[in-house]
């Protein structure tokens, strides 16, 4: 299904949670988290490669860690119609504490040109739930102008992620005066985690989102949402034939995506499903490994023997070309966190 060209390490300075770009001139910028891995506990920096992801070159920080109070930071790369990358997340204070869903956090966003790379002081974007949240996509330019910058609501330990909203921009992050929700449950069941939101046509927004019940985060079918008004309203959520974590759409045309995931059921590793979406219905045509872990691919190992097994997540996808494909992500090897781009071909498209 797939043919891979190259492989590359963006980081291995304990790094974690990438995103890429493509700007204007095919230069790929990728930002991620670095100190701590997972467990975040620095700054986010950026890195730049020239040639499809073949190498990368360290670029600097895009925000630092405050020491007074303590804070990490981690935040995800979009590109504005403009030339100017934006970089969203969530800066947690740490003497809280880290624990999911009580740390507490604030959604910032920092900018930055292309031709300068020169970062901007972080932007906090207010707002009044009295509860942590959860940033896992880039801000999103909409074609009418406005910024939606989506966040699921960590409410309470038993309804982590009960909400997924949108803060709405009409003026270029200047301020941030509406929200719009994209995905709750009608029946109050269901959590939805590291949500992923992109336009594929003028008005035509979709959202995707790992699925769980609340208050036991057992793994559910995973779900999407869409507009048809430019992210003021939402249809859905809907349920997909896939169970995964961390699903990030890359839209081909027409009705047609492409949505690489986590996989951590057996064997586990890196997915991607080629998906037809007709109104509420999608239609699975193909889901095929992309990538294993170490331990998957030692015929001699059985299960999963060691932590590394599972340590890997938020795979992004880019198109490079007609057929071709970089996947970037972060995975544990030999006990150390690193971000890994993968480039490849699908024949078949």
């Amino acid at each position: 299904m797939f043919h891979h060209l190259q492989q590359a390490v963006v980081s291995c300075q304990e790094a974690a949670y990438p995103t890429v770009v493509k700007l204007p001139n095919n230069h790929l910028i990728c930002g991620y988290s670095s100190g701590g891995g997972a467990n975040i506990s620095g700054g986010t920096h950026w890195s730049s490669s020239t040639d499809d992801g073949a190498s990368w070159n360290y670029g600097g920080m895009i925000l630092p860690p405050q020491q007074d109070p303590k804070t990490a930071n981690s935040l995800r790369l979009s590109l504005t119609r403009e030339g100017n990358i934006l970089a969203y997340g969530q800066r947690k204070y740490l003497e809280h504490g880290t624990q999911f869903g009580r740390c507490p956090n604030e959604a910032v966003f920092c900018t930055a040109g292309v031709s300068s790379m020169d970062w901007s002081t972080a932007c906090i974007i207010p707002h009044s739930f009295a509860c942590p949240v959860e940033v896992s996509n880039p801000i999103v330019e909409l074609s009418d102008g406005r910024w939606l910058a989506p966040a699921a609501l960590l409410s309470s330990p038993e309804r982590l992620g009960e909400k997924v909203i949108a803060w709405e921009s009409a003026d270029k992050g200047a301020s941030w005066e509406n929200y719009v929700t994209v995905m709750a449950d009608p029946l109050g069941k269901k959590g939805f985690f590291e949500q992923k939101v992109i336009e594929t046509e003028p008005g035509i927004v979709y959202a995707f989102a790992w699925t769980v019940q609340l208050g036991s985060y057992r793994n559910l079918p995973n779900s999407f949402s869409f507009s048809e008004d430019s992210g003021r309203t939402w249809q859905g959520p809907f349920e997909m034939e896939l169970n995964g974590q961390t699903m990030t759409p890359c839209w081909l045309g027409g009705n047609n995506f492409l949505l690489i995931y986590n996989y951590r059921n057996q064997p586990h590793g890196i997915k991607i499903a080629y998906v037809e979406i007709t109104g509420s219905h999608a239609k699975i045509i193909w889901d095929e490994f992309l990538w294993h872990p170490q331990s998957a691919r030692q015929s001699d190992k059985e299960g999963i023997r060691t932590l590394e097994d599972l340590a890997f997540g938020l795979p992004s996808l880019i198109r490079l070309g007609q057929q071709k494909f970089m996947a970037v992500f972060w995975a544990m090897d030999q006990g150390h966190c690193l971000i890994r781009s993968m480039t490849f071909v699908i024949n078949s498209l």
